[in-house]
């Protein structure tokens, strides 16, 4: 039996964002990132962002990079979409 306590993580939180398609490139994932990374340090008091993307998502991971995270590993066989799986690309930022 195992388990972890709250406190031990509560420095961590988990990011996920979505723009649709037709929204692309009006810098609207710039500015929800510029906003939650905002909102984890002043109003959560964060110390660590991590999130997961599909490895093939360039344009995502552009965006994060961009935003200072870090690569930090691979999950493989993470989502299954349309019974296909693809990789996750794990990341953190360290505020």
């Amino acid at each position: 039996m195992g388990g972890i306590g709250r406190a031990r993580i509560a420095h961590r939180g988990r990011l996920a964002i979505s723009v649709r398609k037709k929204y692309w490139n009006l810098g609207i994932g710039t500015r929800m990132m510029e906003e939650l990374i905002k909102f984890a340090k002043d109003i959560a008091k964060l110390e660590v962002i991590e999130l997961e993307v599909r490895a093939n998502n360039h344009s995502a991971i552009r965006l994060y990079e961009k935003f200072g995270f870090e690569r930090i590993g691979v999950f493989k066989k993470f989502f299954k979409i349309d019974g296909k799986y693809f990789d996750a690309l794990l990341m953190n930022l360290y505020l």
